[in-house]
């Protein structure tokens, strides 16, 4: 891979994952969220559970940006995260 498409595609796996930076700051209450970024590993690591005492764990998933599928992983865990926040969303606007 040219030097240009690697710094292609670290700029696009970066969008992604402010894209998910966004999205968890504005996450409904009913989930808790929690995203690790790794340094030493370059990755990032995304985990989401209910938002309650008990709650269950309904999203891990990490993303080592070194793997030459680290731009489908990132765009796949985005997807991920929004399809947990819409029914969370969902299911806030029906209880209410």
């Amino acid at each position: 891979m040219s030097q240009t498409n690697l710094n292609e595609s670290t700029r696009d796996i970066q969008l992604v994952i402010n894209s998910i930076v966004a999205m968890t700051l504005e996450a409904p209450k009913s989930l808790v969220i929690s995203l690790s970024v790794y340094s030493s590993i370059t990755g990032v690591n995304l985990l989401v559970w209910e938002g309650t005492c008990q709650g269950m764990i309904l999203l891990s998933e990490s993303v080592y940006f070194n793997e030459p599928t680290a731009l489908d992983d990132a765009i796949d865990l985005e997807s991920k995260l929004a399809e947990l926040i819409i029914e969370a969303r969902d299911d806030e606007e029906v209880a209410a």
